[in-house]
């Protein structure tokens, strides 16, 4: 459901798959059984969605004729610089958003009033910058295509990560993943547009550090590099700027850490998931044989049939065994006497005299072979 609904609205089915397989953990992790159902589901959604949604088959975003290459081994470390400011203003998107979700949870209002003032206080902050506004794709698109100044990019940046805290943290609908690809755009542009007055020559298109920012900005903070980096790449048709991708969208991740994610119901790995209790320690004891954890150099006593059951018990007492083998006088094992089939017998010392081991044994019980 997942795949098909992401791969449909934004256009990108394959990074709509994978998003929704990488989405559920902190670490680079993927629920990869869900991985090919999710891949035939975002298929059918993006088949269905584009000709009956009157969206068409194109990308959300258009390039230049073009398009972005890279051509220059020398923008890398400035691709690099770009990462370490995508964390700070994802820690600032993350922390912003729940703070002011906590705020207004514990308010003792009606649940739709919650809302509403979140709502009030964006059109507040409109009057002053109505660019933070409405889904802001155009902006982004500006930005691609360089007709927008570095200030006000940094201010629509700063805008929506105030306005989506005070619209979703409030209790209002909407999501954070279109909200986290304009602000991660809106930085991208800004600093790209800086590196090109700086360096022209090493920089000569800005325009491409618009969509390298919106794929590192959310691979930080939604914790799926993978899925952010294809997906960038599919809505914008543009796979040219492959390297810069996987150089921002790792250092973003590495440099967010795991406490940092718009998404706080992830998990950390596989085997911190409710849904995988038990999988890995199925998965290791098929890989071992009674053989390798057998100790043949187990000091267990031997109980002869006929020793007093006074005996048993003072034997029993100084070991940690759960479980005594009882055999015959040929040395021929014929039973085993159980550590909680004694426990009564201790609050019965008139019976000692009475009862022998061979009383209490169990004859039958299970056996395990050395394989």
């Amino acid at each position: 459901g997942i795949g098909a609904g992401v791969g449909s609205i934004f256009r990108a089915p394959l990074g709509g798959a994978l998003f929704a397989t990488e989405v559920l953990y902190r670490d680079a992790e993927f629920e990869y059984e869900a991985l090919i159902p999710a891949f035939i589901a975002s298929i059918v959604g993006y088949s269905v969605y584009c000709p009956l949604s009157g969206a068409g088959w194109g990308a959300i975003f258009t390039l230049p004729e073009a398009g972005f290459r890279f051509i220059d081994p020398r923008s890398l470390p400035l691709y690099f610089a770009m990462g370490p400011v995508l964390v700070l203003f994802g820690t600032l998107y993350v922390k912003l958003f729940y703070w002011t979700r906590d705020l207004f949870s514990p308010l003792r209002i009606p649940a739709m009033t919650k809302p509403a003032i979140g709502g009030l206080a964006v059109g507040l902050i409109a009057l002053a910058c109505p660019q933070i506004l409405g889904m802001g794709y155009g902006y982004v698109q500006q930005a691609i295509d360089g007709n927008m100044t570095v200030k006000l990019m940094l201010l629509i940046a700063v805008g929506k990560i105030v306005a989506t805290s005070l619209t979703v943290g409030t209790g209002g609908s909407g999501g954070v993943f279109a909200p986290s690809l304009v602000i991660g755009g809106m930085l991208g542009g800004a600093i790209g547009t800086q590196f090109h007055q700086w360096f022209p020559e090493i920089v000569p298109e800005p325009g491409a550090f618009v969509l390298v920012g919106m794929a590192g900005f959310f691979a930080g903070a939604g914790k799926v590099p993978i899925s952010a980096m294809l997906m960038v790449s599919e809505m914008t048709l543009g796979y040219g700027l492959i390297v810069p991708l996987m150089l921002v969208v790792a250092v973003c991740f590495l440099l967010a850490g795991e406490r940092v994610t718009i998404y706080e119901k992830q998990v950390g790995r596989r085997v911190d998931s409710p849904a995988h209790l038990g999988d890995f320690i199925i998965d290791i004891l098929e890989t071992i044989h009674v053989r390798d954890a057998f100790r043949r150099d187990s000091k267990v006593p031997m109980i002869n049939e006929n020793m007093p059951l006074e005996e048993v018990l003072h034997i029993t007492a100084e070991t940690t065994y759960s479980c005594y083998p009882v055999i015959n006088d040929d040395g021929e094992m014929i039973g085993v006497i159980f550590l909680d089939d004694l426990r009564s017998a201790f609050f019965e010392p008139e019976i000692f005299p009475l009862v022998i081991a061979a009383d209490v044994a169990v004859s039958d019980f299970p056996l395990i072979y050395l394989q």
